[in-house]
C-alpha cells in the first residue's frame, strides 16, 4: 500500500543561519512519499547555496523576488499534490518520526480535514523553552485568544480542505495562520494528533518579533472581521486559562490512567506463576 503523500512548503528569505537545520529535520525523517517544495524570496545571504545542496531531495525549488511570506506560501501550496499539506518555515523544525505519525493518523481518520499536534518552542540555539500541548480549538476560541495551544508547523490539513476554504490570503504577510485556521475551524474543529511533531523557533529576528505592532493590529482586524464578541481583556485571559488548563488536566489524567493500567497489567503478568515459570 502506497503511504499517504505529504506535501511540505518551506518559505525562506535570508535565513542561512537556520535553513540547513530545517531542511535536515525534514529529510532525515526518511518518509517515502514526501513532496518538499522550497520557495526562496531571492536570498542574498547564502541561503540559496544551502538549498541547492538539497536540490536532489526537493520536488521543486526556486529563488526569485516575491511579494512576501503569504505570496511564497501561496506559490508553494499551489504546486503541492499531496493528500495532506503544511508549511514549515525555514527557521522551524520537524521532530523525529513526525511524518510517520501524521500519515498514520490521517490514514486512521479518513474523514479528518485537519489536525493539530503537540509542539515545542525553541530559541536561537534550538534550546527548548516551552512545550505546547495541542488544544482542539474552535472559531470562538481563535477569535478570543491568540493561537495558544497550537504550533503552526505541527498543524496538518487535507489539501482538499485548504482548497475548500480558499487557500492562503496573499494580501497578508503576518497572521497568515490565524486567518487560515479561522476559516478551517468554520469547516471543522481540528482533531488532535497525540505526538510532538514540530518545533517553532521564537527569536528576536523572527517576523512576529520584528513586526510585533503590525502582528497585533492585523490579528485584531482578522478576528473582528470574523465576528468576534467584545470581551474585557482580563475576562478573556481568565477564560483562556480555564479552557487551557481544563483540557490539559484531562490530558494528564488520561495519560496517568494509561500508564497506571500498563503498570498494573505488567505487574500482574510478572507475578503470574505461569509467566514466572516460563523464564
Amino acid at each position: 500500500m502506497t503511504p499517504l503523500r505529504i506535501s511540505i512548503v518551506t518559505p525562506c528569505l535570508n535565513d542561512a543561519r537556520y535553513i540547513e537545520e530545517c531542511l535536515h529535520s525534514i529529510h532525515v525523517q526518511g518518509y517515502p512519499n514526501l513532496e518538499h517544495i522550497v520557495i526562496d524570496g531571492g536570498s542574498t545571504d547564502g541561503s540559496v547555496e544551502i538549498i541547492r545542496r538539497y536540490a536532489d531531495r526537493l520536488a521543486y525549488w526556486i529563488s526569485e523576488p516575491d511579494a512576501g511570506h503569504a505570496d511564497a506560501l501561496h506559490k508553494g501550496l499551489a504546486r503541492a499534490t499531496g493528500d495532506v499539506v503544511t508549511w514549515v518555515c525555514s527557521n522551524d523544525l520537524l521532530l523525529s518520526g513526525a511524518l510517520e505519525n501524521v500519515a498514520g493518523f490521517f490514514a486512521a481518520h479518513p474523514d479528518c480535514e485537519w489536525a493539530v499536534g503537540n509542539g515545542l518552542l525553541i530559541d536561537e540555539t534550538s534550546r527548548v523553552t516551552e512545550r505546547v500541548w495541542a488544544v482542539p480549538f474552535t472559531v470562538r476560541s481563535i477569535q478570543l485568544w491568540q493561537l495558544w495551544g497550537t504550533c503552526q508547523p505541527a498543524t496538518f490539513m487535507r489539501r482538499r480542505a485548504l482548497e475548500r476554504v480558499g487557500g492562503i490570503d496573499r494580501t497578508l504577510n503576518v497572521c497568515v495562520d490565524t486567518d487560515l485556521f479561522l476559516r478551517l475551524a468554520k469547516l471543522e474543529v481540528p482533531l488532535r494528533i497525540p505526538h510532538f511533531l514540530a518545533a517553532l523557533r521564537i527569536h528576536s529576528d523572527s517576523q512576529s518579533q520584528r513586526h510585533a505592532a503590525r502582528v497585533r493590529e492585523t490579528d485584531e482586524r482578522i478576528k473582528s472581521a470574523s465576528g468576534r464578541p467584545v470581551w474585557p481583556a482580563q475576562l478573556m485571559k481568565l477564560a483562556y486559562r480555564f479552557y487551557h488548563w481544563r483540557y490539559r488536566g484531562v490530558q494528564v489524567l488520561n495519560e496517568t490512567l494509561r500508564r497506571h493500567k500498563a503498570y498494573t497489567l505488567g505487574a500482574s503478568v510478572w507475578s503470574s506463576p505461569t509467566e514466572q515459570g516460563s523464564h
